[in-house]
């Protein structure tokens, strides 16, 4: 959707550059095609040897970052911090686009062979926010992630001090929750 992404050798892809600095930056982002766009086709094939290579006999779980967790590399950690006073309508509207773009996607994970989704939200933590911020920032667009899962369990994963939210993360309606 934009952003620089390093791909280091041995560990996770990092944002080098955010994409979204103002509401026109949003609104000129596309919902990408899953099937065609950067690296997730690849993603999607990875799930579909899985699936041909274990059968029946091992579960395939796949993984996508949650709304604000998107959002968030997106925009960069400061501008979503400061954004949830200063602009807090710039960040529902990118949350609305990755939420999205997370079903999207979520569906084409679905449609290759995953057995269950684990949608991870470390920036929904309460180490980084408050429970506030979590239940108006976070937790519509996880609920509205879980539904659109159907009958796939959704394993809910947010790092960190989950007490302060545990509650709202049981009402998002994943089947289970993964905890720090």
């Amino acid at each position: 959707m934009g952003a620089r992404i390093r791909y280091p050798e041995d560990e996770s892809p990092s944002v080098l550059e955010p994409s979204v600095r103002n509401m026109s930056d949003i609104r000129s982002l596309t919902l990408p095609d899953p099937e065609r766009d950067g690296r997730l086709p690849v993603w999607l094939n990875a799930i579909r040897i899985l699936r041909e290579k274990v059968g029946t006999e091992f579960a395939v779980l796949a993984n996508i970052n949650g709304p604000f967790q998107a959002a968030t590399q997106l925009l960069g950690m400061l501008a979503a911090a400061k954004s949830m006073r200063s602009s807090p309508d710039v960040l529902v509207e990118l949350l609305e686009l990755t939420t999205q773009t997370i079903i999207n996607f979520m569906k084409a994970e679905i449609k290759a062979g995953a057995d269950a989704i684990i949608l991870g939200d470390p920036m929904s933590s309460t180490n980084v926010r408050s429970p506030k911020e979590f239940a108006r920032f976070s937790f519509p667009y996880i609920q509205k992630v879980v539904r659109y899962a159907g009958e796939i369990p959704i394993i809910l994963h947010i790092c960190g001090n989950t007490t302060r939210i545990i509650d709202k993360m049981v009402e998002a309606g994943a089947r289970y929750l993964e905890l720090d």
